[in-house]
């Protein structure tokens, strides 16, 4: 084994945790070094993308962790906003990934990052236009249903 796979195999764990970690602060509205992740990315890129150290090593992790970041995120969001806001949530999420992917990721992570991201939101879309689209027909049920009431007592009042 050369000298610089050694290097490698030892700092790796460490080093992928620093950076998902940068990235979550990142995401969370902390400011990093994008120039400093830049580089450390790269070292992925040159340990060989014929060896797949960067997919293996790093860009399977942050997916996943992409993923269960959002997933968390859209289940708060569900509960608290409408449609129309989360769907505005879901487009400021994918305009920060994007400028995040351009920023440091290698490119081939780009349409990988952003399908996760669009999976993950817009599974819970779904559901929150289904709750919205529900409540809407209950309450024009209501409103038909008062109308009725209404009508009936106009006619009500008009015989008697």
């Amino acid at each position: 084994m050369l000298f610089p796979d050694q290097v490698y195999n030892e700092v790796n764990e460490q080093l992928r945790d620093a950076v998902m970690s940068m990235i979550d602060q990142e995401r969370k509205g902390g400011n990093i070094n994008q120039a400093l992740l830049k580089d450390v990315l790269d070292i992925y890129v040159e340990m060989g993308m014929d060896s797949m150290k960067y997919y293996e090593d790093f860009e399977v992790d942050m997916l996943k962790a992409t993923a269960e970041y959002y997933s968390t995120k859209a289940s708060q969001w569900i509960a608290i906003n409408s449609y129309n806001d989360y769907m505005l949530k879901v487009d400021e999420c994918l305009k920060q990934e994007t400028n995040r992917a351009s920023c440091y990721l290698h490119s081939s992570s780009k349409q990988k990052l952003l399908k996760v991201v669009e999976q993950e939101l817009s599974m819970y879309a779904g559901e929150l236009q289904e709750n919205a689209l529900t409540k809407d027909v209950l309450e024009m049920g209501k409103a038909y249903t008062n109308l009725e009431v209404g009508a009936l007592k106009r006619e009500n009042d008009k015989t008697t």
